[in-house]
């Protein structure tokens, strides 16, 4: 076979134009973070032993990344390769997952440009810029792929009833929660859709539903049992019923609001422009009453299911534990695309009603907001990891001034919380787990102390004494007279 040959081969098989429309829009969005760039976690990955970062991963039930992290230290793999491989793997990752779910919605929306704008807004939603901003990146957007994969063989399922299908969407869905469980709930939404549509009466529709929650709860049950197996503090703790749905709705309040990723209300009047987008479709639609009640049941049905399954599993963490926030509630962001496929599906059946140019440009002025917003908070996350470093720097010089001048050598650190404890810089977005600054945790101080000091430090308790010549200062985070040495430990006020 020559090349033309194997290049025609590859072209009835694979959509050419439209994988490359998916690459640049994946490089668009993030292409900018090929460059190095820090989470918290990431001086901690670094900076302790292999074996307790895959402990840790074990024990949240990320079994995928476990193996990603032993596999790195067998091949001896650098800190830039292994942040390359990760950003590759999370770019092919998600060109995969839009690609794939572009030919399952294509079945429905003919319109090639209005399956691309639906699997957009599902796969690439508002909440996926968090998976971006951790070293595991390749491995969280990997859990996505995973979940495209098991809808494309649940729907297959639904269509023929064979089996066998389940077998692939239960593999796929193990791994998706090996990788990430907070992207899960994707599997669930998007089901819904075809619930509805492969459920000829109610008997059926409650046996899909059935189905479908087995297909979720399961892989998910056998990976939360391999975390309470390694005793993770996720899955393990107190629950307080009370403290955690206050917490809980608290979260649902941030959610709802797109945790500030996007302008306050501007998620939430797109989301109600495509609801009341779709009741309007469904009531000058030609069909019978009782036809309309059911469609309009429908939206309740997904909206509701969507909630559900975003909110549920935050309920069995131990109450401390509770953290709603973009990554881990990543399926709620879809919802304004799995209702525009919903339309497509089974509002919609036969095309005869089009999808106005109204709703298609209002979905496009998202999206490019969103990638504005996107690219800001990247913009933003490298210039935290500048001040961070540039904090670090200093305070080694500081460490290195007092060992030459007391003869001492630091071995020991101690740090402090100023009770007006700060997460980010000023001017900058902050949400979350999004761009905060390493100097607000004790765990993440130490572990940017060791990154840039390159130093072996001893965490030990605070010296009470100490601590109260703290609350003497006001501190300037450019300013590194928040150290105090004492013999061999260096003393320092998290602010």
């Amino acid at each position: 076979m020559n090349i033309n040959q194997l290049y025609m081969n590859i072209k009835g098989k694979i959509d050419i134009k439209k994988l490359l429309i998916f690459t640049l829009i994946a490089i668009l969005f993030f292409g900018i973070l090929i460059n190095f760039e820090y989470a918290t976690d990431t001086y901690s990955v670094f900076t302790v032993g292999a074996r307790e970062n895959t402990m840790h991963f074990l024990e949240s039930g990320r079994f995928v990344t476990a193996i990603a992290t032993v596999i790195a230290r067998l091949l001896n793999l650098g800190e830039n390769q292994i942040y390359f491989i990760s950003y590759l793997l999370s770019i092919i990752s998600l060109i995969a997952s839009l690609y794939i779910l572009e030919k399952i919605i294509n079945k429905y929306v003919k319109s090639d440009k209005i399956s691309i704008v639906i699997s957009v807004l599902i796969i690439l939603n508002t909440f996926i810029i968090e998976l971006f901003l951790f070293i595991e990146k390749g491995i969280l957007i990997f859990s996505v792929l995973m979940n495209v994969l098991a809808i494309k063989y649940a729907i297959k399922f639904l269509e023929t009833k064979k089996w066998k299908e389940l077998i692939k969407v239960f593999s796929y869905m193990f791994i998706a929660n090996g990788s990430y469980q907070g992207t899960v709930g994707l599997f669930v939404t998007l089901m819904l859709v075809y619930i509805i549509k492969y459920s000829k009466d109610f008997k059926e529709f409650i046996k899909n539903n059935i189905i479908i929650l087995f297909c979720y709860a399961m892989p998910a049950g056998i990976d939360f049992i391999i975390a309470k197996i390694f005793a993770g503090s996720r899955v393990s703790g107190n629950i307080v019923l009370f403290e955690s749905i206050k917490k809980i709705i608290n979260g649902i309040k941030n959610m709802i609001h797109s945790y500030g990723i996007m302008p306050k209300y501007i998620f939430m009047a797109f989301l109600m422009l495509i609801i009341v987008y779709i009741l309007y479709k469904i009531l000058i639609n030609r069909d019978s009453l009782k036809t309309k009640i059911l469609n309009m049941c429908s939206i309740l049905y997904i909206i509701f299911g969507t909630l559900v399954i975003t909110v549920l599993p935050q309920i069995m963490q131990n109450t401390n534990s509770i953290w709603m926030v973009a990554r881990s509630t990543y399926a709620f962001a879809s919802l304004p695309g799995i209702l525009l496929l919903h339309l497509f599906v089974n509002i919609n059946e036969e095309q005869i009603i089009k999808m106005d140019k109204i709703i298609v440009l209002v979905s496009l002025l998202f999206i490019v907001a969103q990638y504005y917003n996107f690219t800001k908070i990247e913009i933003d996350h490298y210039k935290l990891n500048a001040i961070d470093k540039e904090i670090s720097l200093s305070i080694e010089e500081k460490i290195k001034k007092y060992e030459k001048e007391s003869g001492n050598t630091i071995s020991k650190i101690s740090i402090y919380k100023d009770k007006n404890l700060t997460y980010s810089y000023k001017g900058l977005f902050v949400s979350g787990d999004i761009n905060v600054r390493a100097y607000s945790s004790d765990w993440a101080t130490k572990a940017i102390v060791v990154y840039y000091t390159k130093r072996n430090l001893q965490v030990i308790e605070n010296d009470l004494n100490i601590k109260e010549s703290f609350k003497e200062k006001d501190w300037n985070y450019f300013d590194c007279e928040q150290l105090i040495f004492n013999g061999d430990t260096l003393h320092i006020c998290c602010y």
